[in-house]
C-alpha cells in the first residue's frame, strides 16, 4: 500500500493517487512511450543489489558474521520478558545524524522542512518500535493474507520490488470474525513495508511498483473498511517512506470508474500523474506492466511469463519463513510471554536459524 509522489499524495486516498491516464480507455504508445522516458531520466542510477533468495541471507549494511560476538545463537537459554526476547537479536544501526536524501527530494530541497520530517519519522518509529517490527511474532500473519490478499511478486527491469493488492477480494468480514483489529491489521501492514526496504530492497534509493487490481470492485467497495485501511497505510507512507513510490498500476477498472477518474485528475498534480496509469483488458495490462518489469517476472495472471502463481514467489516464501522462524522464536525463548507455537520440525528450524537469525535491518529511518 505505498504512496505515491511528495507528502501532499497519497495513494489511499484515490484523489492523490490513481493514474496520469484521464480515462479508461486504450493508452496511446506515444504517451506510454514519453512516460516511460520520463521514468527513465528520473530514476537512472545504478543497479541495485539483486533481490535476496529464501535461500540467501544479507551479506552487507548490517549482516553479522557468526564469528560476531554479536550473533546469536538459537539454543540461547530461556528468556523472562519480551524485552529479553528482542535482545537476542542484532540491533538496527543508529540513525545518520544528517538528513538523508531522500527526505530533502521529497520537500525539494528545502532543508529545514526535510529536517522537520526526518525527525518525525524518527520520532515515530521510535514510539511504534519499528526498529524490532521484523522481529515480532504475527501470528494472524496467514489468516490476513487468505482474507486480505497482497503479494510481493519479482522486480521491474531496475529492481524495483513489485507488489500487488486485491482491495476487492478483502474480507474484512473474516477477518473480523477471526478477532483481528484494525489496529492489527495496520501493524501487519507496516510489518510487510518494512520487509520491502530491509529485506527485499536494502536500497535507500530504490522505488517500489505497485499493482492495484480493481477487478471486481463496486462503489461500495471504496467506502468499505478496506480502504480505510489503504488509506492510512498511504498516509503512513508518504509520511514517513518519502521518496519510495515509483510507479502506480490501477488495473481491471471497471466502465464506471472513469466517470470517477475525470473527476479526480485536475486535483492531482502532474508530478503524480506521470507515476500513475489507469489500465482495462488484458492487452493493455501487459503492454503497460512488460515497459517497467521483465516478462519473466510478470505472473500469468496478467499475461506473463513467470512461471509461478501470485503467492508463490521467492519474496513470499521469504516473508512467510521469517513468520515462522519468529513465532518459534517468541514460543522458546520469550518466557511465555507470548503464547505462540514454534517449529517443531528440527531440520526445519536449522534451516530457518540459518537464513535469519545474524539478519540486521538496513536502517533505522
Amino acid at each position: 500500500m505505498p504512496s505515491i509522489g511528495r507528502e501532499s499524495c497519497t495513494l489511499s486516498s484515490i484523489p492523490n493517487d490513481t493514474s496520469n491516464l484521464c480515462s479508461s480507455q486504450s493508452i496511446p504508445s506515444a504517451t506510454l512511450g514519453d512516460q516511460r522516458q520520463q521514468y527513465d531520466q528520473q530514476f537512472a542510477e545504478p543497479s541495485p543489489p539483486p533481490l535476496l533468495s529464501p535461500h540467501q541471507a544479507p551479506t552487507s549494511n548490517g549482516a553479522i558474521a557468526p564469528s560476531n560476538p554479536m550473533a546469536i545463537s538459537d539454543h540461547h537459554p530461556q528468556y523472562n520478558s519480551e524485552q529479553d526476547y528482542y535482545s537476542l537479536f542484532p540491533p538496527s544501526p543508529p540513525p545518520p545524524k544528517e538528513v538523508p536524501l531522500r527526505f530533502l527530494n521529497a520537500c525539494n530541497g528545502d532543508y529545514a522542512e526535510a529536517q522537520r520530517r526526518y525527525d518525525a519519522t524518527l520520532e515515530w518509529r521510535r514510539k511504534e518500535n519499528m526498529d524490532t517490527i521484523l522481529r515480532e511474532p504475527f501470528p494472524n500473519f496467514f489468516t490476513i493474507k487468505k482474507h486480505y490478499p497482497h503479494y510481493h511478486h519479482g522486480t521491474g527491469f531496475r529492481g524495483e520490488p513489485v507488489y500487488y493488492e486485491f482491495p476487492a477480494k478483502a474480507d474484512m468480514k473474516a477477518l473480523k470474525r477471526a478477532g483481528l483489529s484494525a489496529d492489527q491489521l495496520f501493524r501487519h501492514y507496516n510489518m510487510v513495508t518494512e520487509f520491502q526496504w530491509q529485506m527485499l530492497n536494502r536500497d535507500d534509493s530504490m522505488t517500489s511498483i505497485f499493482i492495484v487490481d480493481f477487478e471486481g470492485i463496486t462503489l461500495r467497495d471504496l467506502a468499505g473498511d478496506a480502504v480505510d485501511l489503504a488509506k492510512k497505510a498511504s498516509k503512513i507512507s508518504a509520511a514517513h517512506y518519502p521518496e519510495r513510490a515509483g510507479l502506480v498500476f490501477i488495473v481491471n477498472v471497471p466502465n464506471w470508474f472513469k466517470l470517477i477518474w475525470k473527476m479526480i485528475v485536475p486535483l492531482v498534480p502532474a508530478e503524480t500523474l506521470s507515476k500513475i496509469f489507469v489500465l482495462r483488458g488484458r492487452d493493455e495490462v501487459l503492454a503497460s506492466l512488460s515497459k517497467y518489469i521483465p516478462m519473466e517476472n510478470i505472473p500469468a495472471e496478467y499475461g506473463g511469463a513467470s512461471s509461478l502463481p501470485l503467492g508463490q514467489s521467492s519474496e513470499e516464501k521469504l516473508l512467510a519463513n521469517l513468520i515462522q522462524y519468529n513465532l518459534h522464536m517468541a514460543a522458546t525463548h520469550s518466557g511465555g510471554s507470548w503464547n505462540q507455537k514454534g517449529v517443531t520440525d528440527p531440520v526445519q528450524m536449522e534451516q530457518l536459524s540459518r537464513q535469519f537469525r545474524n539478519w540486521a535491518p538496513a536502517r533505522s529511518y
